[in-house]
């Protein structure tokens, strides 16, 4: 999120140089949203108190998260269901 001219003046110079310098190893990307999606972003940067950057960012570590298992339980299923598991239930006997 880009630091405007009254964001400088609300944390002040020394502020705004530790943020600068705190941030300059991350790039900064555009990108565009629905207005309705933008308006829950505010919204809910808002009632936590953190920056639209901090909730983006936690929003695509899970999805990458989220992605990657996908990705490895459909590489593993095969395997688990070629030796007779199929089920959370054939897992737990076979590990207890």
């Amino acid at each position: 999120m880009a630091v405007g001219v009254g964001d400088f003046w609300e944390v002040g110079v020394l502020g705004f140089l530790c943020y600068n310098v705190l941030h300059m190893d991350q790039p900064t990307i555009t990108l565009r949203l629905p207005k309705k999606i933008k308006k829950r972003l505010d919204s809910f940067v808002k009632s936590e108190q953190r920056n639209r950057s901090e909730v983006v960012r936690d929003a695509l570590r899970q999805y990458f998260a989220k992605e990657e298992f996908r990705a490895l339980r459909a590489k593993m299923v095969p395997r688990a269901q070629g030796r007779g598991v199929f089920t959370d239930d054939d897992v737990f006997d076979r590990v207890s």
